[in-house]
């Protein structure tokens, strides 16, 4: 399920969505969930990159996410080609990435789904890049979803989504 496309300045496209394919899901490049337990049932997040010109390659192409269900719904593009993206996941495991964590507005999940905020360089994991997946969790005592995200400053982004959570 395709849910978001933005398109870089050089004309590559982004995209993100989810899928239900645990083993026909095409091969991953440059994959994002090394190290991460994917779901083996369920939904996971997708996230990919074509480069201009299309073709048959990817610059990257990830399946993402934990125990529990997640999407990926939207998406935008900061300076570098940094992606940041939105959406929700049920998991508890699901991994927020190994730098800056000090620096998370949540680290812990709360009740339900929760929505979430990643970024990552548009190349995903490449060779020489330690951890490139940057996330936080968004969430309360109900179930809580980020629907898109917009750029506010080269370096911020405002989130939209929906709450069920009254804390």
């Amino acid at each position: 399920l395709l849910n978001d496309i933005q398109i870089f300045s050089d004309g590559g496209v982004a995209f993100s969505g989810s899928s239900t394919s645990a083993t026909s899901f095409p091969a991953l490049f440059n994959n994002l969930a090394t190290g991460v337990a994917n779901s083996t049932g369920g939904t996971d997040g997708v996230i990919g990159v074509i480069p201009s010109g299309g073709g048959a390659t990817v610059e990257m192409l990830s399946r993402f996410g934990g125990t529990g269900n997640e999407e990926f719904f939207g998406m935008a593009i900061g300076v570098f080609d940094t992606i940041f993206i939105t959406g929700h996941t049920a998991s508890t495991n699901f991994y927020l990435g190994a730098n800056s964590a000090g620096n998370r507005f949540q680290t812990t999940k709360g009740t339900g789904q929760d929505a979430f905020i990643g970024k990552v360089p548009r190349t995903g994991w490449n060779l020489g890049v330690t951890d490139p997946w940057s996330a936080t969790y968004f969430g309360g005592s109900g179930d809580d979803r980020g629907n898109t995200l917009r750029t506010y400053t080269p370096y911020a982004v405002m989130v939209f989504g929906e709450t069920g959570s009254d804390r």
